[in-house]
């Protein structure tokens, strides 16, 4: 298990980085990727806490993006959702 944390000058903790297994990610997070990217995997999921909201950040495979970044009920922060003409 790997975690990065990072510090303001004071010593206050700012954002704390700790991969996590897949298990570990919670449901609503999984499905979102998987209705969005039917072929997707993920590769490596991390668990990021920045000032007390917890988010998760993905890489994954088979899909046209990279690395996502959701809420733990499952809304999307990076990627942003195309935009609906």
């Amino acid at each position: 298990m790997r975690r990065d944390l990072v510090y303001l000058a004071d010593g206050t903790l700012l954002v704390e980085e700790e991969v996590i297994n897949v298990d570990a990610v919670p449901a609503p997070v999984l499905a979102a990727i998987k209705a969005r990217y039917k072929t997707a995997t993920v590769s490596v999921s991390e668990k990021v806490t920045t000032k007390g909201v917890v988010t998760y950040e993905l890489q994954i495979k088979n899909a046209p993006v990279k690395t996502v970044e959701l809420k733990a009920d499952g809304t999307w922060i990076t990627p942003k959702p195309a935009a609906k003409k």
